[in-house]
């Protein structure tokens, strides 16, 4: 055999391949030798991938067989073959069951993706319908139980794909006694596990624009056959998504629409305390309803393709904040892949059809109760928005959703200046200017044509288009703004800047700290924290105070539009005068930035009038939804189908788990974690203990701790010597007198049946708007500036003995040399920020 025979022969041994590979001389660069060689560059790959796969089978297929020969030898010895599995009480199976639950607690689980979906290997016997439970009581011990040493070497062999899958069941099958009813394919193991399919699949043709049969290869219209021209489309199942989610969280709904009604909790300023709320309360006509913000945003799949993911999902506003941004309470209503961007009007006209029939039927929870739904808003990044509500993109004249500043063109830019007095679109003009550019085809002040979501928002546009500030703020224009601060610094200082920002200590709720501005793929939570927390005290002694002071007005502006209504009413107003500020004169320390992103902020205050505070929009949330519900594949094909069929078996195990959700917020509060240390050594608190008891028995009506839980945080102290490099102990609290106070808690204690704190105090040592008042923006700045930063004494020099009730927030401490920076932190619900994490 020649070579090139010997290359493309698929029944090459190792040693043909080594030969054939040190053989094969090199050609002219012609088109021949070039697909020869990518062809033997593909073979090569394939028989790689081909040996890891066999070791990860023979290596699996080893560990199961040792286990499976060890539990059958034992099971054997004490029954027959065909009651072997009898042996599990009661009791047992329900400990088993409570263990399969618990493990999958949490609906961020990885399921382990697979490469292919493998259709022929799923025929379903029929006898595997009629399961015998007392094998699957077996089986869900070999597979899911995390509390047994034997089955903990299966998470490390759980990316495999479902060919292999079917051969384990069957392996599992083949080592138990005979004859059993243990099912044989991954269909018939789903279907006993009460996973269902929540998706309906279609196909669409790019080019001539018309559904065609999922299977097919070819369109019959425009003949088509480039499977870069077709797009996925999957249809969610609403009745049973949204019935399971809303069953599971009916208590937790009702008890927080009680608050609603009632007015409670306003000072959170979460979305149903707010206008647009209140006034939709008056229209609804159905009882009992849940209403919903529609979320549109895209990811891309691949690095080697450019497929991506786009979902339209939502969220229900009716849900605590809590949890209303974890991942398994967001619903997916649709889902593209394609390696275009959607074609709205084709993507969302079958769903939107199906909505508007929801609408009007509802649904059913506990089989009995008949739920409502309203749609009262949608948020999404600006290139989403644009299609979304099809309109003109940022780039292009009118393009704000809200006002009609048509913008210049400068230096290859999109320009925005700030005007005094925009004019504002109205429900009116914006329902007629749409749809006067519907039947012109023209670009009428930015609308291209009506927008899908007319049919369905119970909110009217543009009322009910809500910013995501996650992206127009963190990730465009404090990004922008920043590079440019960093740019404008000595190299030399910028490296120390770097150092100082990645070393800085954060509460241990932050998962995510700070890294340095030379760093690529900056995270928004990252972002944020620069911009809230650390951009202000490290930037300030490298750059012109001017500087400085110009863009503290926009810390201080987004850091009161994201949390509480920390100056009551007119919380919102001093924002809008802050960013008003900051928009006027910002040509005169940055360049080219006057874009969309900027424009957008002047309109920040109106939508925290109407929707609240930004960190309950959940930008955050559903991001984090759309990257979990993308990473759930594995190969180079189907990957729609995988992404769906991971995201039935996620829904399906959270069904199961309503008795163990986590709530945090429910967990007791009080000081817990008992100190070793003894108060006899605690000058301190002797001294606390004669003075307010007496007794001759303070180390019995007085006990040491080292954590506690206030409001459901956790809180540590300086006796707690596991917080590594976290720093939850510097707090900000108050005395009788409703004075604010900083310090370190030294400990927790109890004394009777009351919960104290220790804490150093650290006085302070100037107003921060002391170091503005030589700037232009001072008198500005001291209105807000001094309720987010302090300069403190870096050393304590009293002692405090505080009910933990006066304990109000976790702070971030910026050490300088001979003081220290303290700003408390922004409370919220936002994902990956100040949720606690008890296990620390």
């Amino acid at each position: 055999q020649s070579s090139d025979e010997l290359i493309f022969n698929d029944q090459l041994s190792d040693q043909q391949i080594i030969w054939v590979k040190d053989c094969i001389p090199i050609a002219p660069r012609t088109g021949i030798s070039l697909t020869a060689a990518e062809q033997q560059n593909q073979q090569r790959r394939n028989l790689r991938n081909s040996r890891s796969r066999g070791q990860t089978e023979l290596n699996l297929i080893d560990g199961i067989t040792s286990y499976l020969h060890t539990t059958a030898a034992a099971v054997t010895t004490t029954t027959t073959a065909p009651s072997f599995a009898n042996e599990f009480s009661t009791n047992e199976q329900s400990c088993l069951s409570e263990i399969i639950l618990t493990n999958n607690n949490f609906y961020d689980i990885d399921f382990g993706p697979v490469e292919s979906i493998v259709d022929e290997t799923e025929s379903v016997d029929i006898a595997d319908c009629q399961i015998n439970d007392d094998y699957l009581t077996l089986l869900n011990e070999l597979s899911l139980s995390c509390g047994s040493h034997n089955s903990a070497f299966l998470h490390s062999y759980t990316n495999i794909t479902q060919m292999y899958s079917a051969k384990i069941l069957q392996l599992i099958n083949v080592a138990l006694p005979h004859p059993n009813n243990l099912p044989t394919s991954l269909n018939a193991l789903l279907t006993y596990m009460q996973v269902e399919n929540l998706f309906f699949k279609r196909r669409i043709s790019l080019s001539c624009k018309c559904d065609i049969k999922y299977t097919t290869k070819e369109c019959l219209q425009c003949h088509s056959s480039d499977k870069m021209n077709f797009a996925d489309v999957f249809d969610t199942d609403f009745t049973k998504c949204f019935s399971d989610i809303v069953e599971r969280n009916a208590a937790n709904i009702i008890q927080y629409r009680q608050k609603i009604m009632t007015g409670q909790n306003n000072e959170n300023n979460d979305i149903p305390f707010q206008n647009i709320y209140q006034c939709f309360l008056k229209t609804v006509i159905h009882q009992p309803f849940i209403s919903v913000i529609l979320h549109l945003d895209g990811i891309g799949l691949g690095k080697s393709n450019k497929l991506t993911l786009w979902i339209l999902s939502c969220m229900i506003v009716e849900l605590p904040p809590h949890l209303r941004n974890k991942r398994q309470n967001m619903i997916p209503l649709l889902s593209w892949i394609s390696s275009r961007e959607p074609i709205i009007d084709i993507w969302l006209s079958e769903c939107i059809r199906y909505l508007r029939n929801f609408k009007s039927s509802g649904f059913l929870i506990h089989g009995y109760q008949r739920w409502f739904i309203y749609f009262i808003g949608v948020i999404a990044d600006c290139p989403a928005m644009k299609l979304v509500l099809n309109h003109i993109g940022h780039n292009g004249y009118y393009s704000c959703w809200y006002c009609k500043v048509s913008g210049i063109h400068t230096l290859n830019k999109r320009q925005y200046h700030f005007e005094e007095v925009p004019i504002m679109r109205t429900v009116d003009t914006y329902m007629s200017e749409s749809a006067e550019a519907e039947k012109t085809g023209e670009n009428i002040h930015g609308h291209l044509g009506t927008s899908i979501l007319h049919q369905i928002l119970d909110v009217p546009l543009p009322q009910s288009i809500i910013m995501d500030y996650m992206h127009i703020t963190l990730l465009r224009h404090a990004r922008c703004v920043v590079l440019q601060l960093y740019a404008s610094i000595k190299p030399k200082q910028r490296i120390e800047l770097d150092n100082i920002l990645r070393h800085q200590r954060f509460p241990h709720t932050f998962n995510r700290k700070m890294r340095g501005i030379k760093d690529t793929h900056i995270k928004a939570t990252e972002m944020k924290n620069l911009l809230f927390y650390g951009l202000l005290p490290s930037f300030y002694s490298y750059i012109a105070i001017e500087k400085v002071a110009h863009i503290t007005l926009f810390i201080c502006a987004i850091r009161m539009l994201h949390g509480e209504k920390l100056f009551g009413s007119e919380t919102g107003v001093l924002a809008h005068q802050l960013l008003v500020a900051y928009y006027k004169d910002h040509t005169k320390h940055y360049h080219g930035l006057e874009n969309l992103v900027l424009h957008l902020h002047i309109h920040f205050a109106s939508r925290y009038e109407k929707y609240g505070s930004l960190n309950y929009t959940n930008c955050f949330g559903q991001e984090s939804f759309l990257g979990a519900f993308s990473k759930n594949k594995h190969g180079t094909r189907h990957w729609g189908d995988l992404l769906m069929h991971y995201f039935n078996i996620d829904f399906a195990l959270q069904n199961k788990n309503i008795e163990h959700t986590a709530n945090n917020f429910n967990m007791t509060e009080g000081p817990f974690d008992a100190s070793p240390k003894s108060i006899n050594i605690v000058e301190k608190l002797i001294m606390w203990h004669e003075h307010e008891c007496g007794c001759n028995q303070a180390t019995t009506c007085t006990k040491i701790y080292n954590r506690c839980i206030i409001n459901g945080t956790m809180y540590h102290s300086l006796g707690y010597t596991k917080r590594q490099s976290t720093m939850s102990y510097f707090v900000k609290y108050t005395n009788n007198d409703h004075s604010i106070l900083f310090g370190s808690i030294e400990l927790f204690f109890k004394y009777k049946d009351f919960n104290f704190a220790l804490i150093n105090h650290h006085i302070n040592q100037k107003l921060f708007s002391d170091i503005f008042s030589s700037t232009s923006y001072h008198s500005l700045l001291s209105k807000c500036i001094n309720s987010y930063y302090y300069i403190l004494q870096s050393k304590a020099s009293l002692c405090h003995y505080v009910p933990v009730h006066h304990i109000l927030n976790l702070c971030v401490v910026f050490e300088k040399e001979n003081f220290i920076i303290v700003t408390p932190i922004s409370r919220g619900y936002e994902h990956d920020e100040v949720v606690p994490n008890l296990k620390l």
